[in-house]
């Protein structure tokens, strides 16, 4: 957990160096940040700039989602047991993330040169080809953060069922009182979950419904993905995520319901009962004890009535 929580912030605070690097190189290109003494040869060569690192960009993007992913599915194959076959589908789908994602890097620095070629042209027109290109950056790059929604939603909606169902089973045994550490843990599931799921549907939504704000939700969502790891150690490093507790009489005892058990014992005899037993026996002994003695020494009584 800790390895994968170094990475993605090796990756995050890549990203993040890199966006500053081209708010550095691309001054007139940025949003909101527009010189009107630009030329246009300027504008477009930083606007390719621009493309070339969005395309490390998306790179970085993708291999810490694979991190990301990889994180979630083996937790889901851990904790699903005899169940690991419905590991399965959630993998196929990181693997067809992944793979878009890439995709996406490729035609992102696919444009960055076909751009360049045209530019050192004399041809007023640009190829036909960057437009197909275009096309296949904006679909694959809208169904790459898609599918990564739908991995995370999936992965984490078996974990989190998966945990539900463990903590149900042990309410029923042991109560409330036994199971709050793993309420607990199912809260951390599904808030770290949640985090991330949103900011890409948030990118999603930029991208068709306000494309000049994708850029910012794209770069909040790389980070987000970071986020989610570390929120995890975090919780679990202040207490929030489970309580250590030691095995004791009172943490057995605080643990187990009161009235589950049907045994009942039987009460140990009072100091009055014991004499009373040991004395109604002494009595019972001494008694034949006199009988036998009567009829050694005068025989028994019967025949010397007879006699």
């Amino acid at each position: 957990m800790l390895a994968v929580a170094v990475i993605t912030f090796i990756f995050c605070t890549a990203q993040v160096i890199i966006d500053f690097v081209a708010i550095f190189l691309t001054p007139d290109a940025t949003y909101g940040c527009g010189n009107p003494d630009a030329t246009i040869q300027e504008l477009d060569s930083q606007s390719n700039i621009r493309n070339l690192l969005n395309s490390v960009q998306q790179f970085l993007f993708t291999t810490n989602q694979v991190v990301v992913d990889g994180l979630l599915i083996y937790r889901a194959f851990v904790i699903l047991q005899h169940h690991r076959w419905v590991v399965i589908f959630p993998a196929l789908m990181a693997l067809c993330t992944t793979a878009l994602g890439f995709v996406n890097f490729w035609a992102l620095y696919k444009i960055y040169l076909l751009v360049d070629q045209f530019q050192q042209s004399s041809s007023p027109f640009p190829p036909d080809a960057l437009l197909h290109i275009g096309e296949l950056d904006v679909s694959s790059t809208s169904a790459f953060s898609a599918l990564a929604l739908a991995t995370t939603f999936v992965v984490t909606s078996l974990i989190a069922g998966r945990i539900w169902w463990i903590t149900r089973e042990l309410t029923q045994s042991l109560g409330n009182r036994a199971t709050r550490k793993y309420r607990k843990i199912l809260a951390m599931i599904i808030e770290s979950g949640c985090i991330f799921s949103l900011s890409l549907l948030a990118y999603l939504i930029a991208v068709y419904r306000a494309p000049n704000w994708d850029a910012m939700l794209f770069n909040v969502a790389s980070q987000i993905a970071g986020i989610a790891p570390a929120l995890i150690i975090v919780r679990v490093g202040l207490g929030h995520a489970t309580e250590q507790t030691t095995l004791n009489p009172s943490n057995v005892m605080g643990a187990m319901v009161p009235g589950r058990s049907s045994l009942l014992f039987a009460k140990p005899p009072t100091i009055f009962q014991s004499h009373t037993a040991d004395s109604e026996g002494y009595a019972r002994s001494r008694g034949a004890n006199d009988e036998m003695m009567r009829e050694e020494y005068h025989g028994p009584v019967d025949s010397a009535a007879s006699q």
